[in-house]
């Protein structure tokens, strides 16, 4: 009966619903989109239960590290860790041999956002085992942003874009020094400088010191940028 199939869906979204952080706001709306907000994102992340990876799907579109970004640190926040954990192994599997992480349409801001979100997802779970396991292929993609940096360092960019890195973030073909490209990749570098820490520690302290680096050149552009333009 309809009566039936109707408690059937409500008790299968629920069990999901039970699953997840239990978070209760007084405005009614908001208290509903906390809700509704993970149903919906896994119902456009698709993979087969119980285990193995899952594709964090942007609408329509395939997984982008950047946009599927608050898709699985949404996942991490209401405790489907495992749910994180098995979105992030999708930008993992899908590595290329050097490195570079980029799975849609020559956009060259995914390898960034990507360890961001395995930094994110280390800071809710401190699942070292995890980290352990996949540390050959995050010194991999950082070694290639590194590389990346290095090919920049060169004396005309002073000021503007000396040791970044260039490329498109989006549609347009714009291969830019940008600041987004260059923010998510020092992100990422950040982040795996800090989950390194206590698993190897040489390693940590050399991205570490890249990071910081990074982060000083963006600046000095950022300001120059900021003085120099209309």
């Amino acid at each position: 009966s309809f009566d039936q199939k109707y408690r059937e869906s409500k008790d299968f979204w629920s069990g999901k619903l039970r699953k997840a952080a239990q978070i209760t706001v007084p405005e009614k709306r908001v208290n509903e989109m906390i809700k509704a907000g993970v149903l919906h994102l896994d119902l456009i992340t698709f993979g087969n239960e119980p285990d193995g990876t899952l594709a964090p799907n942007i609408g329509v579109y395939s997984p982008i590290g950047t946009e599927s970004a608050p898709i699985i640190q949404y996942y991490a926040s209401v405790g489907w860790t495992e749910e994180a954990k098995r979105s992030l192994t999708y930008f993992l599997d899908k590595q290329h041999e050097n490195g570079f992480i980029q799975n849609f349409g020559g956009y060259m801001v995914e390898t960034g956002a990507a360890l961001w979100s395995m930094g994110e997802y280390f800071r809710y779970t401190r699942d070292a085992a995890w980290i352990q396991s996949v540390k050959p292929k995050l010194l991999k993609s950082c070694d290639y942003l590194i590389q990346w940096r290095n090919r920049n360092k060169k004396e005309e960019l002073r000021g503007q874009g000396y040791g970044m890195i260039e490329g498109k973030v989006a549609d347009p073909e714009d291969h830019f020094h940008q600041f987004m490209l260059n923010g998510y990749a020092y992100l990422g570098m950040s982040r795996i400088a800090e989950v390194l820490r206590e698993i190897d520690p040489a390693q940590s302290e050399k991205i570490r010191t890249e990071a910081d680096a990074w982060k000083e050149y963006i600046r000095e552009s950022f300001f120059n940028a900021m003085a120099l333009s209309p």
